[in-house]
């Protein structure tokens, strides 16, 4: 019985390790998008809108907010069987959600 409570949170374990690397993946890529989209508009800009200090404190603040994985519920389905480490699946997701996050950076340069 405590072997099969111990693999079973190692699967939980492992499904929210998944999460929290594809989630900071994919902030970190459209970081990276933004800065090289404001340094195209750098010339023409007149203010610097992703100085090293914004970097910091952004990951600083998304570092905060991914403190709540841990606590995150798995569904039963990831934790049935186990499961494989699936690169593919990290670099769709990165490659979807880090343009997105770099279009809201970018909608929010232009505002400024």
């Amino acid at each position: 019985m405590v072997l099969d409570e111990v693999g079973i949170e190692g699967r939980c374990t492992f499904a929210n390790m998944l999460k929290y690397i594809k989630m900071t993946a994919s902030s970190n890529l459209g970081i990276v998008f933004s800065v090289l989209i404001a340094s195209v508009f750098l010339p023409f800009l007149p203010f610097l809108p992703m100085l090293p200090l914004y970097l910091l404190i952004q990951n600083l603040m998304y570092a905060i907010s991914q403190l709540a994985i841990p606590l995150d519920n798995v569904d039963n389905d990831q934790i049935a069987h186990p499961q494989r480490w699936n690169s593919g699946g990290i670099g769709y997701f990165m490659l979807f959600f880090g343009p997105i996050i770099s279009l809201f950076d970018v909608l929010t340069f232009s505002l400024m």
